[in-house]
């Protein structure tokens, strides 16, 4: 994985877990910090420090480098018991994914791991998926073995095949998306989910996203800028379906990546994140539930060799974000 803790710490961390404990941020006890005068300094919100405690997350390491983190942590169990929930239908999966969340009923039972893959407008599936020993008789998926399909494409798969469950390696589960790098890789290696490349080649993947970018030319990386669209967007989850009306019409490609994700309000000096407004806030608790928009891959226009405009795209784009949250 290329994720690291000082980065989600420093970054805007944010997990399928996320609907039930917030952005990564809220589960930092303390940093330690190395100042850029080379003073290493112990971050907690009670201390000298507490400023820099409140500044540092969303701050991406322009106040100093993290040398160590003090987090909570939860028990973990060795598998993820997962549940497939194809829907048809934009308001239905809009409507399914905010009742999973607990965005209208706190008090509601809420999965451990919470997310959606949108593969067309009108068709997505869920995946809700519970802690668990291997004790649930279901049959364990090691989906991260090299010759297994493409966790989206597996994912793609109970569109026809309906609701499902099935047991999956806790560790598998987090990687999830590494060997097809989400599914930005099929557009770099048409071929690299056919079983007989997953088979012989399948232990190549993923590649090194540092060697990439070694090897990119400068053409390659204009090109990955005007061509391509890498996107992770902070939007209220009451706006979903605007969110993917807007995303259909600007850059017209799918799936599309949605999780769930508390955002505290602390006040209005608790940090570079904005308060949530008050008429977003979960009934009767002390933050509001918004989710990631994940936004990944090659758009429509750019595959039809239309024109498209990628400073106008993500110029309207960011002007409906402000807008609404």
């Amino acid at each position: 994985a290329e994720a690291t803790l000082g980065g989600l710490a420093m970054g805007v961390g944010m997990t399928t877990h996320s609907h039930k404990v917030g952005l990564f941020q809220e589960t930092i006890l303390s940093f330690d910090l190395v100042l850029s005068n080379g003073n290493l300094v112990h971050v907690t919100k009670d201390n000298q420090f507490s400023d820099l405690f409140k500044a540092l997350p969303w701050s991406h390491g322009t106040l100093g480098f993290v040398v160590a983190l003090e987090l909570k942590i939860i028990p973990a169990k060795p598998f993820v018991h997962m549940h497939y929930m194809p829907v048809i239908g934009q308001k239905r999966y809009c409507s399914l994914l905010d009742e999973l969340s607990g965005a209208s009923d706190a008090t509601k039972n809420t999965p451990d791991f919470l997310e959606a893959t949108i593969y067309s407008k009108h068709e997505a599936v869920i995946l809700a998926g519970w802690f668990s020993n291997a004790s649930d008789n279901l049959e364990v998926n090691p989906i991260n073995r090299w010759y297994k399909p493409w966790f989206y494409k597996h994912v793609e798969t109970f569109l026809k095949k309906g609701n499902s469950e099935e047991l999956i390696p806790l560790n598998d589960y987090l990687l999830r998306h590494n060997r097809s790098i989400f599914w930005v890789l099929e557009s770099m290696l048409p071929f690299g989910n056919h079983f007989i490349f997953r088979y012989l080649f399948g232990w190549l993947l993923p590649p090194k996203i540092a060697f990439l970018k070694y090897t990119t030319t400068p053409g390659i990386r204009k090109l990955t800028v005007t061509q391509q669209v890498f996107q992770d967007i902070v939007l209220p989850l009451a706006t979903l379906e605007q969110q993917i009306d807007l995303t259909e019409e600007l850059f017209d490609l799918y799936p599309l990546l949605v999780y769930p994700c508390r955002v505290y309000d602390w006040g209005p000096r608790a940090g570079q994140i904005p308060q949530p407004a008050p008429n977003t806030l979960c009934p009767g608790t002390n933050y509001a539930m918004y989710n990631d928009l994940g936004i990944y891959g090659v758009p429509g226009k750019v595959k039809r060799k239309c024109k498209y405009n990628p400073t106008e795209a993500m110029r309207k784009m960011e002007a409906f974000t402000r807008s609404v949250g």
